[in-house]
């Protein structure tokens, strides 16, 4: 039997009347005596029963194996819509009748507050001095908070900016190591990165919850963290595209000018072959030679053909930010060690090793950020 039904109107405690005539009509049957089937409790419950027995179902029943699944569907899920989906799924997997929506929203909020108070007991185990994370909402000297100043940070997409950011890093670094949330889901994650953007400092110090207010700190400190570096990230990689297709343009019009000189060179070594062919005494020859000294240092001082490589060695000062960032980065890769070694090893190099670690740094990579 085939179910399409949408539901219209306000939500009551019968079946609507459409759901009953879509069913009657694939039954061959009407709805006649309905109203009075509902009046007869007993009946009801026997016809429950036997439908229950027939598929197999049992009725819901609030107990530990329940418990569990609401507090599953509550610690995986940060939407309330997700959340009633899964507990749907689990309940028809485990052939359990669903209850009303009363009932799961209910329980919901029983396994929401038990999810949330040992969300908050697992990130503030990793705090080692919860008195430096309330700092954060220790207010400044301009009269607002640090909280609310690095929460509305914003900075121009350049080098400048780079180094704001990674100041502003290191300053939520001097509060202690951020919380790993591995442990979250994504969903989860995302749940509480809204949460704790929309919250001010002034909800948070509302909280009557202490545990909460802490553990909504620590976040906070771990989210905006992330969102710095990831800020960072996008500006140096934009900004390191962009030298790109500067030195792209600068090697192609180098390398005109390199033909057109080439080109020039080579009328003149025809024309050099042609005299020096033409000389019949040696004495002339050297005199020919002292002629030839001006051509010989012009080509000395001529570089060879540059690409688009050689040109971003030219600009690697505008990356002048590179220690600090670095430092911010913890790196962790099993499929690029080598090259994860040399960004561990590249605040302690000296200024001649870093230029060599560039270059090296490039002639592996160069290809592929050319093709990007």
């Amino acid at each position: 039997m085939l179910f399409r039904v949408f539901l219209t109107g306000p939500l009551t405690d019968k079946i609507p009347e459409n759901i009953l005539n879509f069913i009657a009509i694939q039954l061959e049957c009407n709805t006649k005596y309905i109203q009075k089937y509902w009046s007869i409790r007993n009946t009801k419950d026997r016809h429950f029963q036997n439908i229950c027995n027939s598929l197999g179902y049992r009725k819901f029943e609030y107990n530990s194996e329940t418990e569990k699944i609401f507090y599953k569907a509550a610690f995986s899920n940060g939407s309330s819509l997700s959340m009633v989906k899964d507990i749907f799924e689990i309940l028809n997997y485990r052939k359990i009748v669903t209850p009303s929506i009363e009932m799961i929203e209910h329980f919901l909020w029983i396994a929401n507050e038990k999810v949330e108070l040992e969300i908050y007991k697992q990130v503030l185990s990793q705090i080692n001095d919860i008195s430096k994370i309330r700092g954060i909402l220790n207010i400044e000297n301009s009269g607002t908070s640090i909280y609310s100043r690095i929460k509305n940070t914003t900075v121009n997409p350049n080098s400048g900016g780079v180094k704001e950011l990674l100041k502003t890093i290191k300053e939520l670094d001097n509060f202690g190591k951020t919380p790993d949330l591995s442990f979250l889901s994504e969903s989860k994650l995302r749940y509480f990165a809204l949460e704790i953007q929309k919250s001010d400092k002034y909800r948070i110090e509302r909280f009557l919850n202490n545990e909460k207010k802490d553990a909504y700190l620590a976040m906070f400190i771990h989210f905006k963290r992330k969102e710095f570096v990831d800020m960072v990230i996008e500006v140096t990689s934009n900004y390191a595209h962009t030298v790109m297709k500067r030195s792209r343009k600068k090697s192609r019009e180098y390398n005109i000018q390199a033909q057109e000189k080439l080109k020039l060179n080579s009328k003149k070594l025809k024309e050099i072959v042609k005299n020096i062919l033409e000389i019949k005494q040696i004495e002339d020859l050297y005199k020919y030679q002292d002629k030839l000294q001006p051509l010989k240092v012009e080509l000395e001082s001529q570089d060879d053909d540059m690409d688009e490589i050689d040109f971003l060695l030219k600009s690697h000062q505008s990356f002048n930010y590179t220690n600090q960032l670095l430092e911010c980065i913890e790196f962790d890769s099993y499929t690029k060690p080598e090259f994860i070694k040399y960004l561990k090893d590249f605040p302690n190099l000296k200024h001649k090793k870093k230029s060599n670690w560039i270059s090296r740094f490039l002639v592996l990579n160069g290809k592929k950020i050319l093709r990007s």
